[in-house]
């Protein structure tokens, strides 16, 4: 149902919007490329950044990924290589004055399990192929993320501005940001919920709202002054399935 409800979406509504994508979408390049389409056609700017199940590599599916790629970080900068050709964007922008979207890479690490901080028994993602152990995954998006960091950190609201708006910023990725956000009652799964070193990036950056996904869990939390909020579309969507505003043009919306 996710195709037909992109394209049942107004081709004239969403043209001064800017959307945010926070991963899985699809689990081939493929299907993130007919996805990103899609939503391009509708909206001004499109922003994405991976989850889990985009950087799978499954064997045996018809475009041979395995081939294609030696491992998930392979695969990771194919998106980007994909979105440069397709016009969205996985990289920090200033959407309109003084307002950024910046998007944060991430993976999940043991130790976001505060009640057993340690490696589980249940390997996720078995499909993700990694050219360090998988309990490291995280470190290299950490990584990639601390430029963009320190570039949006710095960059305040041009003078002439000030007077009349605060400098905002919204930041979405993936994986949980903070302990405190719900998980979903499953074996081990704490143990790749999340991050904790990402909130600290979050913060970095002056984010008023953070958005997220992967838990499939519907929730608006405000956690020391920044609302972290999770809207998913789930695998199948309605007619009746809406679009969460996060702001409006003039302030943060989504409270």
């Amino acid at each position: 149902g996710a195709p037909e409800w992109v394209e049942s979406l107004c081709d004239r509504t969403y043209q001064r919007d800017a959307l945010c994508l926070a991963g899985d979408i699809a689990d081939t390049l493929y299907g993130v490329k007919l996805c990103l389409q899609a939503f391009r056609k509708k909206f001004r700017r499109v922003f994405y950044v991976p989850g889990n199940h985009d950087l799978w590599i499954r064997p045996g599916l018809n475009d041979d990924e395995e081939a294609k790629f030696p491992d998930s970080i392979a695969k990771f900068v194919a998106m980007h290589q994909l979105c440069d050709e397709i016009g969205c964007e996985m990289t920090p922008a200033e959407v309109c004055e003084g307002v950024f979207v910046c998007p944060t890479y991430g993976w999940y690490a043991p130790t976001f399990d505060h009640h057993d901080p340690k490696p589980g028994s249940v390997r996720f993602d078995k499909f993700c192929k990694w050219p360090v152990d998988h309990n490291e995954a995280w470190k290299i998006f950490h990584a990639w993320n601390e430029p963009r960091v320190r570039l949006i950190g710095s960059t305040d609201v041009p003078k002439r501005y000030k007077k009349t708006r605060q400098r905002d910023c919204v930041t979405f990725g993936h994986f949980l940001p903070r302990k405190e956000l719900p998980i979903p009652i499953i074996h081990e799964f704490g143990k790749c919920a999340g991050l904790v070193e990402l909130d600290q990036q979050i913060r970095a950056v002056g984010a008023r709202v953070h958005v997220f996904g992967h838990t499939h869990m519907n929730t608006l939390h405000e956690i020391e002054d920044v609302f972290y909020v999770q809207d998913s579309i789930g695998y199948g969507c309605m007619n009746s399935t809406q679009l969460q505003l996060v702001f409006d043009g003039e302030r943060m919306a989504c409270h």
